[in-house]
């Protein structure tokens, strides 16, 4: 979870204009807004419309992250837009907030296996890869909850032993 934002603004500035977004509204209930989440932040930061990426990177001449694999990553921020200001309430759509827990979805599957008992003897990206891939095709399939873990499960453990698979093979 390693974030280096290069800003004219102070370090004070930078504090409050990111405070502002830590707890989030939608729909009139309030949220941990995790953009400081590494992992989480490419698919927070696309999901939001231009103007909040603005309020969010604020006056940030470049945001690099950590990505997934332990390398260097770079947000796609506006640096020449108008001066952001600091976000006095930040919110998100209906439609945003589905696409921000649909993106953890591959996440909470792979931790739920894992207190099942699974294990993974490869990069810790990989499963999240995988999965990312095999719960849309879960859900074009109508399967529930229970199904998606179940096959998710079985996924793992095909992909585990060495073989060489498609998700969309699988099902």
């Amino acid at each position: 979870m390693l974030s280096a934002i290069v800003t004219s603004d102070s370090i004070d500035v930078l504090a409050e204009q990111l405070a502002a977004w830590c707890t989030m509204v939608t729909g009139g209930d309030y949220f941990n807004f995790s953009f400081y989440d590494t992992q989480r932040l490419p698919a927070i930061f696309a999901g939001l419309m231009p103007q909040q990426q603005r309020e969010l990177a604020g006056n940030a001449l470049s945001w690099h992250y950590m990505d997934r694999n332990g390398a260097w990553a770079e947000l796609p921020i506006d640096c020449c837009g108008p001066e952001a200001g600091i976000t006095a309430s930040a919110r998100l759509s209906e439609a945003q907030f589905a696409r921000v827990i649909e993106d953890s979805e591959a996440d909470e599957i792979w931790v739920r296996l894992q207190y099942g008992g699974a294990v993974w003897d490869g990069l810790p990206s990989e499963p999240h890869d995988l999965l990312g891939e095999a719960v849309p095709v879960a859900r074009q399939c109508s399967l529930d909850d229970t199904a998606t873990l179940r096959w998710c499960d079985k996924l793992m453990a095909t992909v585990a032993t060495g073989r060489h698979v498609k998700v969309a093979h699988i099902f």
